[in-house]
C-alpha cells in the first residue's frame, strides 16, 4: 500500500525497472543475457531469478537509510507506472539509471512534470531534453538535496522477505586501475568497519544464502582480509548463508594468498577478463596479460 496524496507530498519514491521487463526490452538474446540467464537460473546453488529482482538494489537500501519515508516501486508495465506517477503526488521520484533502464526511465518521465532526482552511470545529457530532472553524483547528493541529514549504512525493510534476491555489500569503493572502458572512480575509498558491521547486520535479517561483494577489484583494499571473520559472523546470524560472491582482476587475484582464500568464505569468483589478447588488452590499459589470467584461473581450481 502507498501512502494519500495528501502526505505523500512529503515522501521520495523509489522506482526501479523489474528484471523480466529489462529483459525483454534489453540485450534479448546476446551473449550476455544468455550468460546471466544461465548463472541466475539455479544451476549454481545461492542464485535464483525471482520476477522482479535478481538482486536488491543497492542505491535503494542506501537511500531508505538517510530517508526512513521513502517508499519503492516497482515497474512491471510502463502505462501502469505513468497513470500511478500521474496521480500518486510524491514530492520527489528516484532512479538509478544504467544503461540497461536509460530509454525506458526516458519514456517513463517522458510526460511527469514533478520533481526528480537520478544519478547512476549513464551520460546526464541523455536527460538534457528534461528541466525537471536532477542529476546526482551518489546517493548522499540525493539526501542532502532532499533536506535531510546523509547517514553511512544500509536499511534492507523494503526487501525483509525476499532470501532469494542477492543482497550486496560494501568494504570500498573506487579502483586503482586505469581501463579506458571504466567509469568507476580511480582511487579506493574504504568503508569504516562500523559501516560494514551494519551492512552485515541488515543483510543478516534477510537470510540470503550469497552475499555479493561490491568492491570493484577486491583485494585493493586493505580491510578483504576481514572477510574471513565477517563470513563467521554471518554464519552464526544466518546458518543458511552459504558464502560470498566477488569481483577481481586477474592482477588483483594473483596477490592473495591460497591459504586465506582457503578460510575466506567465499565462494564465487566473477574475474574480470574481457579480453584474452595481449595486445588488446594492453590497448585497454588492462592490468593484466594472457598468463596472468592462466596464473588467476588456476589458483581458483
Amino acid at each position: 500500500s502507498f501512502p494519500t496524496r495528501r502526505s505523500s507530498d512529503l515522501r521520495t519514491l523509489m522506482i526501479e525497472f523489474s528484471s523480466n521487463l529489462v529483459n525483454k526490452t534489453v540485450g534479448a538474446g546476446d551473449e550476455a543475457t544468455r550468460y546471466y540467464d544461465t548463472l541466475y537460473s539455479g544451476v549454481r546453488e545461492g542464485y535464483a531469478r525471482p520476477q522482479d529482482f535478481w538482486e536488491v538494489p543497492s542505491w535503494m537500501d542506501e537511500l531508505a537509510h538517510s530517508l526512513p519515508d521513502a517508499d519503492i516501486y516497482v515497474v512491471q508495465d510502463l502505462d501502469q507506472a505513468r497513470a500511478f506517477l500521474g496521480k500518486a503526488g510524491y514530492g520527489r521520484v528516484a532512479f538509478s539509471v544504467m544503461d540497461a533502464t536509460k530509454d525506458l526511465t526516458h519514456e517513463l518521465l517522458q510526460d511527469y512534470k514533478g520533481h526528480v532526482d537520478a544519478g547512476g552511470y549513464v551520460d546526464p545529457k541523455a536527460f538534457k531534453d528534461m528541466p525537471n530532472v536532477k542529476w546526482h553524483a551518489n546517493t548522499e547528493s540525493m539526501v542532502k538535496d532532499a533536506g535531510r541529514v546523509y547517514q553511512e549504512g544500509v536499511d534492507y525493510r523494503h526487501f525483509e522477505g525476499t532470501s532469494d534476491v542477492l543482497p550486496r555489500a560494501d568494504l570500498s569503493k573506487g579502483c586503482r586501475g586505469k581501463c579506458t572502458f571504466c567509469t568507476v572512480p580511480k582511487e579506493i575509498t574504504v568503508t569504516p568497519r562500523h559501516v560494514v558491521d551494519q551492512q552485515l547486520e541488515q543483510i543478516a535479517k534477510l537470510g540470503s544464502k550469497l552475499v555479493y561483494i561490491n568492491d570493484k577489484t577486491f583485494g585493493e583494499a586493505d580491510n578483504y582480509q576481514d572477510l574471513a571473520e565477517h563470513y563467521k559472523t554471518l554464519k552464526q546470524k544466518n546458518p543458511n548463508f552459504q558464502g560470498f560472491v566477488i569481483q577481481t582482476s586477474a592482477a588483483q587475484m594473483t596477490k592473495i594468498p591460497v591459504e586465506w582464500l582457503q578460510k575466506s568464505g567465499i565462494k564465487f569468483v566473477e574475474l574480470g577478463i574481457e579480453s584474452y589478447n595481449d595486445p588488446i588488452l594492453r590497448s585497454m590499459r588492462k592490468p593484466a596479460t594472457e598468463g596472468l589470467i592462466d596464473k588467476a584461473a588456476d589458483k581458483l581450481r
